[in-house]
């Protein structure tokens, strides 16, 4: 049903909501990508579904975890039944994220993982990255946190397997030309 409303002129006003709330919460502008989520889940709720890991996001860049780990585990089943695979690559590093705020290492390490697998294959090197970049930011806050790895593995190992993160990440930026990616990678690299 979802697919016979993609064509949509509807359906199209929704996925450009949710790219201009992605692109707030990437800049900083948590409340107004909050607000356009919201805004787009009132009007559209049926075809908004997709894009609930925006919604996700936007709540935990606003500090409501409980809301924003709801919403993602509701996300990332919908989008798991309906195979919409660059959806669910979005979204598994959210996932990773909101997992990391609530300090559970192991699961946000395994949607990361998640995340760079099923990108890899695909024609989407942007996707990869981002989920490499934010594995890598995991991991720091793993290693400050004191969050040592099942393995045994030292705050020092942990920021080591950052930087490589970082550096695989960095090289898909710099061939994808994605400036503010790069700054951000090499601005943690420097941390």
């Amino acid at each position: 049903e979802m697919r016979q409303l993609m064509g949509s002129a509807p359906y199209a006003f929704v996925e450009m909501e949710a790219e201009v709330a992605h692109v707030d919460l990437l800049e900083s502008r948590a409340e107004d990508a909050l607000a356009r989520m919201e805004e787009v889940f009132t009007a559209y709720r049926k075809l908004a579904e997709l894009f609930r890991w925006v919604l996700a996001w936007c709540y935990l860049a606003v500090g409501n975890l409980e809301r924003a780990e709801a919403d993602i585990v509701m996300s990332l089943a919908q989008l798991r039944d309906s195979r919409f695979l660059v959806e669910l690559v979005k979204a598994l590093p959210v996932a990773g994220m909101i997992a990391a705020a609530g300090q559970q290492w192991d699961e946000a390490e395994a949607f990361f993982d998640e995340a760079a697998s099923l990108a890899r294959p695909m024609p989407y090197p942007y996707a990869e990255a981002t989920a490499l970049l934010e594995w890598a930011v995991m991991l720091t806050q793993r290693a400050k946190a004191g969050g040592a790895a099942p393995s045994g593995l030292s705050e020092g190992d942990l920021m080591n397997r950052a930087r490589d993160l970082l550096d695989q990440a960095l090289v898909i930026f710099e061939r994808l030309g994605a400036m503010k990616d790069i700054e951000r990678a090499e601005s943690l690299l420097n941390e």
